[in-house]
């Protein structure tokens, strides 16, 4: 990448769909029974997600490929197969004919399954599996260094492992990241325990971000399956890893809205209220997929609250300014409300994500960069520039 004169436009938060057998076949013969994989199932004629032995997401693993579907096929899946989902997941040719498409420069990539990393119960089973999903990864954006690239999965089940797995994604692989999963359990832990300082000295140290990347899944404790097993039954008990908990039958439509929300704004917090980020000052933090709308509001809140309660935990700034100082948060290229977020927060810490290819793009809209810009007009052309693209660029490291 050279210094140009138009501004960047990056995808800081696009995702990968990885063959449905990524770690089936790479993995020791002890563990492709319990491999992150998808099923055909066989008394459905659906596509089932699954990790550990379990289908955590029964029937619906083609919502991940969703993007410019219409409508009428997001109604019933039935028949849908994995390989039949847009090909620019796929393929890194037909990825960057993609970006092409939506005068995109370069998109920052996630994973598709392995979201489910974190719901592996077994440290030595995710240790191996966060490096085969990122040797895989790694090779896919070989094929176009300057327009994908790769962000790393950690395997915090085996804290003593995750130092050592980011530096090799970052110095041998080629990564621009690591990312971990918001507010889920990992054993005993939770990211802000510290068990995990070691790593976070070392991501510090490389001075790539941390992106924490919702699941929306109930296959660990976390707040995804708290917020969500009280949201289908009705009841708080603590369920099973793996336990969808629709015993009642009854289906509520904003489950990914609140999963994802919850998640991000429990890590966010906890990162703060903890002082995991007095710790490590220069640590780079990314709160993902849950929009910026909410940022003002609870940045806000957080600030009145440790004025008013100071003696809770003493920390070293107010919580706005740990924000300021060391955290983005990634924005919906449909948000309505981005205007009104950049008044009141500014558009610094502010990058934007298409989540392709997702499910968030209907067919009836073709371009989520157009939706962006829809959504930005009137505001100076800096933050403009800034969220389309060079906020993503100097976070990421990318470029002249």
């Amino acid at each position: 990448m050279s210094e140009r004169a138009k501004p960047w436009v990056i995808d800081g938060d696009g995702h990968v769909l990885e063959p449905r057998d990524l770690w089936e076949k790479n993995l020791p013969a002890e563990y492709r029974d319990v491999a992150i994989k998808v099923v055909t199932n066989a008394d459905t004629d659906m596509e089932d997600e699954c990790v550990d032995g379990l289908a955590v997401v029964p029937g619906w693993a083609t919502t991940n490929g969703w993007a410019r579907s219409p409508l009428s096929r997001r109604a019933d899946v039935s028949g849908w197969r994995w390989e039949e989902l847009p090909a620019a997941g796929r393929d890194p040719k037909a990825r960057v004919a993609e970006l092409d498409r939506e005068g995109i420069d370069v998109a920052v990539l996630y994973p598709s399954l392995g979201l489910l990393l974190g719901g592996i119960r077994d440290p030595r089973h995710a240790v191996l599996a966060c490096r085969v999903y990122n040797d895989w990864l790694a090779e896919f954006c070989s094929a176009a260094p300057e327009r994908l690239i790769g962000i790393a999965a950690l395997p915090l089940q085996d804290p003593e492992a995750c130092p050592g797995e980011a530096r090799r994604a970052v110095d041998e692989l080629g990564m621009r990241g690591v990312f971990v999963r918001p507010a889920n359990g990992y054993g005993n832990y939770l990211a802000h325990h510290p068990v995990f300082d070691p790593l976070w000295a070392t991501v510090q140290e490389l001075g790539v971000p941390v992106g924490f990347h919702p699941a929306g899944v109930t296959d660990t404790f976390g707040a995804a399956t708290v917020y969500g097993q009280t949201l289908w039954t009705g009841h708080v008990a603590a369920p099973e890893p793996g336990v969808m908990g629709r015993e009642t039958g009854d289906e509520f439509a904003f489950g990914k809205t609140l999963h994802f929300l919850f998640d991000d704004t429990m890590q966010l917090t906890m990162l703060i209220g903890t002082g995991l980020l007095d710790r490590f000052p220069e640590l780079k933090v990314l709160i993902l997929e849950c929009g910026v709308g909410w940022l003002p509001h609870w940045i806000d809140k957080l600030d009145h609250w440790i004025e008013v309660v100071p003696w809770q935990r003493p920390l070293e700034l107010k919580p706005s300014e740990y924000v300021q100082r060391q955290v983005w948060v990634s924005a919906d290229p449909d948000e309505t409300t981005l205007p009104y977020v950049v008044s009141a927060t500014g558009a610094d810490r502010i990058i934007w994500a298409s989540d392709y290819p997702h499910m968030d793009v209907l067919e009836s809209e073709p371009s989520a960069t157009a939706e962006l810009y829809e959504n930005m007009r009137g505001m100076l052309e800096s933050d403009q520039a800034a969220i389309a693209g060079e906020n993503a660029r100097a976070l990421y490291g990318l470029g002249a």
